[in-house]
């Protein structure tokens, strides 16, 4: 019989915007994402090992993720109002097609606006988007806003150039606190 894996969920809570580029390089700059992928995610986890323990302990790390022992989830949002004993943590929300009768174009914009579902709601938003139950407002979560800073480079005797860089500033404050977690 074998046993369950040991999960642990670990919470990040940011004091500054952080910057998770969209994948476009330095064309990129003026976008962010709020989120980080799985495999980006442990492409910074190795490079940051390497300089902390050297190259040769990389090696141990991989084999732990070849092997199949560690293995590392995406940073996905989590949320807790100021009056929540408990953080909600949310999930990607899932593809799929709406089953209900045919939505009005307003309530398709609004689902179509939901990136992530609370966990302990992805079964209601199935039964939404089965029979129709509920409104696409319960769904709905917001964990901060982008913001974009001017920056100016300057290199040997060139002209200045201006450039803007995006980053994601997450909610803090005594109301609401929201940032990212993943699962090892």
């Amino acid at each position: 019989m074998s046993s369950s894996p040991d999960i642990d969920l670990i919470r990040l809570r940011f004091n500054t915007p952080v910057r998770f580029g969209d994948g476009r390089g330095v064309s990129g700059l003026n976008g962010a994402n709020m989120t980080l992928s799985s495999d980006s995610f442990f492409s910074a986890v190795c490079i940051e090992w390497t300089n902390l323990y050297g190259e040769q302990s990389l090696g141990e790390l991989l084999d732990a993720v070849s092997s199949g022992s560690l293995s590392f989830s995406s940073l996905l949002p989590w949320r807790q109002a100021s009056t929540d004993p408990e953080a909600t943590y949310f999930l990607p929300k899932p593809l799929l097609s709406p089953l209900a009768t045919t939505y009005a174009p307003s309530i398709k914009k609004k689902l179509k606006k939901i990136s992530f579902i609370a966990a302990d709601q992805i079964s209601h938003y199935i039964a939404y988007l089965m029979r129709g139950e509920g409104s696409p407002e319960l769904f709905s979560a917001e964990f901060g806003m982008p913001v974009t800073y001017d920056r100016v480079g300057i290199r040997d005797n060139e002209q200045p150039l201006p450039y803007r860089v995006t980053a994601w500033r997450f909610f803090d404050d005594e109301r609401i606190a929201c940032g990212l977690y993943w699962l090892v």
